[in-house]
């Protein structure tokens, strides 16, 4: 019995059951197979929540797809119709839960035919019918082939036409050609059918006020149906995340988000999660904010900020180092331990995590010795490991059957992959998009549609001279891969000490600058350094480091001029992320970022008893970078206990009350030589702070010093500056339509 047909009218969009057509606004829309019966159900069923397992069988039946397919053409659909995740007009997404079609929908009865009894069957649909039976795939394999036929069926009525009247024989015939020529039957079809779809490179202009800022791992993100980027850009107060949806010309800021980074979107659309309150990598805070508006919630706390990826299963996966992967659930719950890297396996760290589609398992970049960087798949229900054979690191996304991933030198990666049955990533396929790359990753993200955003940029930083008022006196001409955290001078003002770090052994090392000459040395050499510090006297170079087979970071040292071995500071069961000394050398804080619950700082009498005792600590508050005046009586630091990071003065080493420096947020303050002033900046603005020390000390005047793109910075004996120069300060976000596409055009070359 032939089953009725029907025309269903929204807004200005009208959809055809019978001819498998989207039209809106008078326009024909291309529209994939499996998405228009998708809508179809969707709009049978107007203003009722379908749940996704109903929607996963009554479209894919018992074709083995996961819940990833169904997002995926929930994406492409409102992509279609111009409709928004975080404000649905059509298609709203229940989290966890299904779907609901929310625009007054009217349906009229089809008159001229039926879907089963018509002599004229739909083009589109015969094509599509014929290419899954061809390629025996329910899936969205063979949905994302059928869209060169989609686009065919959209093009015009007189191919339509043509096609119409035999389209079971059209269908056959073209089986039976593409059997005989040995040609593939899907790239047959869509030789015949008409062009690919169009690739298109764009350039995304941010206003200058919420310009690009480079802040870690996963500084841009697609939404998952590619209608909205999330990206690290200037804010008030440092960099902060944005929402900007790709039809608007300015982003939205989301709140509480100041200083972040390593960022992941929710599947459905609506949450950001992303880590806060880290310091050169180390111990942070996780939390996640409503697309729609409100406050950040907080979730978890992580050892170290490695990056985040969003599950289908509502989880959120957190890569830190050597203490391996865990899960944290979305809405709230216990933090688990998935797995630990295996020393008897050369494993060390796993960072930047990408949960996949299959919700079983999790991909890493995993660190090996003496190896270097690899991708590993993590099972998340045994934390059995399985590593994929060629380098690799940062995997980025899945789509379309392709693995996009960062390649060790640099550039972008793609693969074809199976979650199930790929064992390597050697066979990379030419991509001609280069986009930023750093030692924390490459910035680009991948939709579920198949479309690229991606930063275009250098990560080359420049080291300038600056005089007081900011000017660029000088610097070190050549660009290198210098760490955001900046150079050090050294006490006479001759030298600097900064870290470089080489992607190709993926660790950083420091060298030791002579500013007269520009000449270089090579300090350290095979170890992960980081954070350099000069002894007062200017003999030697401390530094954090992290043994191979270890959890926690030590204090080392070494002589500045290279002429000995280098030895560890001091014996400390405490994890240090920073060695700061009193210009008298008799004491030293130490930087923790998290000891039985606390974080903050401990201070070391060095000419006592050597013990570690706690300075100024909390169970909830960042506390870092302290710098000790010049006359030993008080101690500068920065903490986020109001709610952004701002600068705090306190006595040292006694105890006593602290008093905030900075009103509109403060990082990274500096000594100046009487000890009556303070340099810190706050986003791109060096400031200055007098205080007036007697009972009590005040601060007198804040001063803005200048403005400009730099990191990392110290302050010179006369006055002046050495700043860091990201090159990514003039980078770009370029978004890249339908390049899943184009991959398989050339792969099937």
């Amino acid at each position: 019995m032939a089953s009725k047909s029907f025309v269903f009218s929204f807004d200005c969009v009208e959809v055809r059951e019978r001819e498998f057509s989207i039209i809106k606004c008078g326009e024909v829309l291309a529209v994939e197979p499996k998405a228009f019966r998708v809508l179809l159900f969707l709009l049978r069923n107007p203003g009722k929540l379908i749940a996704k397992e109903e929607l996963l069988n009554a479209v894919w039946g018992d074709a083995a797809v996961t819940d990833s397919s169904l997002v995926r053409s929930v994406a492409l659909l409102r992509r279609l119709l111009g409709d928004e995740t975080r404000s649905p007009r059509y298609i709203e997404t229940v989290a966890t839960v299904g779907y609901r079609f929310v625009c007054k929908v009217e349906a009229v009865e089809d008159e001229s035919g039926n879907l089963e009894g018509s002599d004229e069957v739909p083009a589109a649909r015969t094509a599509a019918g014929a290419v899954e039976a061809a390629s025996g795939q329910n899936g969205d394999a063979g949905d994302e082939e059928a869209k060169g036929h989609s686009q065919a069926y959209s093009g015009g009525r007189g191919l339509r036409r043509w096609l119409a009247p035999t389209g079971a024989i059209v269908a056959v015939g073209l089986v039976a050609t593409a059997l005989i020529l040995h040609r593939p039957l899907l790239e047959w079809v869509a030789s015949v059918a008409g062009p690919p779809p169009r690739v298109l490179r764009l350039a995304v202009s941010l206003p200058p006020s919420q310009g690009f800022v480079d802040a870690c791992c996963n500084a841009v993100l697609f939404t998952p149906d590619g209608s909205a980027i999330v990206y690290s850009g200037r804010g008030p107060h440092g960099n902060q995340l944005y929402y900007r949806r790709l039809d608007q010309l300015e982003g939205t800021a989301l709140p509480g988000t100041e200083a972040s980074c390593c960022a992941t979107i929710s599947p459905s659309g609506d949450w950001v999660a992303f880590e806060s309150g880290y310091s050169s990598g180390a111990g942070a805070i996780v939390s996640k904010v409503s697309l729609r508006g409100g406050a950040p919630i907080k979730l978890a706390e992580a050892a170290y900020a490695g990056g985040l990826s969003w599950g289908p299963d509502d989880s959120i996966y957190s890569a830190e180092g050597a203490p391996g992967l865990f899960r944290i659930p979305a809405n709230g719950g216990p933090k688990q331990r998935i797995a630990v890297p295996d020393a008897a396996k050369h494993e060390s760290e796993w960072f930047l995590p990408l949960a996949l589609p299959d919700g079983k398992t999790v991909l890493v970049w995993s660190k090996k010795t003496p190896q270097g960087s690899i991708l590993a798949k993590v099972r998340i229900a045994d934390g059995a490991v399985t590593e994929f054979d060629g380098a690799g690191k940062h995997p980025i996304g899945v789509a379309g059957g392709y693995l996009l991933f960062g390649r060790v030198d640099g550039a972008l990666g793609a693969a074809p992959f199976d979650p199930d049955r790929t064992r390597s990533v050697e066979a990379v396929i030419p991509v001609l998009d280069a986009p930023l790359f750093a030692s924390n990753g490459i910035r680009a993200s991948i939709s579920q549609a198949g479309d690229l955003v991606y930063v275009k940029g250098s990560w080359t930083s420049y080291i300038s001279y600056l005089d007081a008022q900011g000017h660029v006196t000088g610097g070190i001409p050549e660009g290198r891969n210098f760490v955001v955290t900046g150079p050090r001078v050294s006490p006479d003002g001759r030298k600097i000490v900064v870290e470089e770090y080489d992607p190709n052994a993926g660790r950083g090392d420091l060298w030791v600058y002579d500013i007269a000459s520009g000449t270089r040395l090579r300090l350290t050499t095979g170890v992960n350094v980081m954070d350099p510090e000069w002894t007062p006297d200017g003999k030697r170079i401390l530094y954090r480091v992290r043994p191979g087979d270890g959890l926690n970071f030590e204090p080392w040292w070494a002589p500045a001029d290279g002429s000995g071995s280098a030895e560890r500071f001091i014996a400390t069961p405490l994890s240090v992320t920073r060695v700061t000394l009193s210009l008298d050398s008799r004491y030293a804080v130490l930087t923790t970022p998290y000891e039985k619950g606390q974080r903050g700082f401990y201070v070391v009498d060095l000419k006592g008893d050597r013990v570690p005792k706690p300075l100024e600590t909390s169970p909830s508050f960042q506390l870092m970078l302290p710098d000790i005046s010049p006359d030993g009586h008080w101690m500068v630091y920065e903490s986020d206990e109001s709610g952004r990071f701002e600068v705090y003065l306190r006595p040292f080493p006694v105890g006593g009350a602290h008093l905030q420096v900075s009103v509109d947020g403060g990082r990274d303050a500096r000594w100046e030589k009487d000890s009556h002033g303070i340099i810190y900046h706050n986003a791109n603005q060096f400031m200055r702070a007098r205080l007036a020390i007697g009972s009590s000390v005040t601060v007198t005047q804040r001063d803005l010093l200048f403005t400009g793109p730099y990191t990392g910075y110290d302050l010179m004996p006369n006055g002046g500056f050495i700043a860091l120069r990201p090159g990514s300060a003039d980078a770009e976000i370029i978004v890249v339509t339908n390049f899943i596409s184009e991959l398989k055009a050339k792969q099937a070359k």
